[in-house]
């Protein structure tokens, strides 16, 4: 007797379950869009611009005439910029102010450059140098002050670590979600969940780490120290796909799909070094967790700690702030539910 209702009911709810199905496919659809536009915007044909370079010579005119006409020269390849002493121009290209430095000799000409920050800018630069002193007649000594090890003869490492440090930080917190629920229902919930990802963060870096170092050889002599940034990498990671679900829901995973995967990875500097980025990539990567990331395990790795301020001062940033907002969140759903049952408690104790 009751079968046609049933079949009304059921009737009736297939358009809300179709729409809901083609809405996700939609959603995925366009995600993938924008997941190729961004990565063949850097990818499909990487230009070195702007690259910075210090330039030093015997006089200050003669460092300021180079540097003009090595701007001029290069169509906006090198931006040169011209430093007091070689000693401070070494020290740019430590801290990764610039990429290479070239010093103007009486005799000859000399260039430093790190093929850790990118061996594909080292040899552009290499190149183009050469080519320029060969052109005057001069003789040009390259030095590379932070060669990559055969371990890692491509500087991918660092790359690859952050990569999947950053998968495992927004992929647990969305299981995590997904098998409970997306919000915390108060700050406490949401502490406790901050706290269980920091562990998880620190279990994940120590085993990626340590099975890196194990399987290839990478990242040794500074073990503590990487795993201790990867920690901080995971950490920041997951505690910002925390703070999108609990503002949006399941909304949110795909928010963190775009940030980290989207636009973070690409913009890293990591697979393709800053220079060789369109903007907005070169100037927002370095402020992404992905972007700090590669630059701290790449400096801890290849440039002797130099810059760790930078790259640390951009993850504790997204850590704090993530952190916050999700406990903030919490405290606001929690009050907004509060104020909902004080409202509606006497209705019900008085039997309406």
């Amino acid at each position: 007797m009751n079968t046609p209702s049933r079949c009304r009911s059921f009737a009736a709810s297939v358009p809300s379950t179709h729409w809901r199905i083609g809405s996700a496919l939609v959603a995925v659809v366009l995600l993938q869009l924008l997941f190729a536009l961004s990565y063949l915007a850097v990818f499909h044909d990487p230009t070195p611009q702007s690259l910075p370079v210090a330039v030093t010579a015997p006089t200050p005119q003669i460092a300021r005439q180079t540097a003009e006409e090595l701007r001029s020269a290069s169509h906006n390849v090198i931006d040169a910029h011209v430093v007091d002493t070689p000693t401070e121009a070494k020290a740019e290209v430590e801290d990764r102010a610039s990429v290479a430095a070239y010093t103007v000799g009486p005799t000859g000409d000399q260039l430093l450059v790190a093929s850790a920050a990118g061996p594909s800018q080292s040899q552009t630069l290499t190149g183009r140098f050469q080519q320029l002193d060969a052109q005057q007649g001069r003789k040009l000594q390259v030095n590379d002050i932070a060669p990559l090890p055969q371990s890692d003869s491509r500087g991918l490492v660092p790359f690859y670590v952050t990569l999947v440090l950053i998968f495992g930080g927004y992929l647990g917190t969305v299981l995590f979600g997904l098998l409970t629920t997306t919000r915390a229902p108060d700050p406490r919930a949401a502490a406790v969940r901050l706290v269980g990802l920091a562990g998880f963060a620190a279990l994940s870096s120590t085993v990626v780490v340590l099975g890196s170092h194990a399987a290839f050889d990478v990242l040794g002599g500074h073990l503590l120290q990487a795993i201790a940034a990867g920690t901080l990498i995971c950490f920041a990671t997951a505690a910002t796909a925390l703070a999108l679900q609990s503002l949006l829901g399941i909304l949110g995973t795909g928010l963190v799909i775009m940030l980290f995967v989207i636009f973070g990875n690409p913009a890293s500097g990591g697979a393709v070094s800053y220079g060789f980025l369109p903007t907005p990539y070169r100037d927002l990567g370095p402020l992404t967790v992905n972007g700090a990331g590669v630059d701290l395990l790449r400096n801890l790795a290849y440039f002797d700690d130099h810059d760790l301020t930078r790259p640390l001062a951009v993850l504790v940033t997204w850590s704090l702030i993530a952190t916050a907002g999700a406990i903030a969140l919490s405290s606001h759903r929690c009050a907004r539910l509060n104020t909902i049952h004080h409202k509606i408690a006497p209705a019900f104790g008085t039997g309406m």
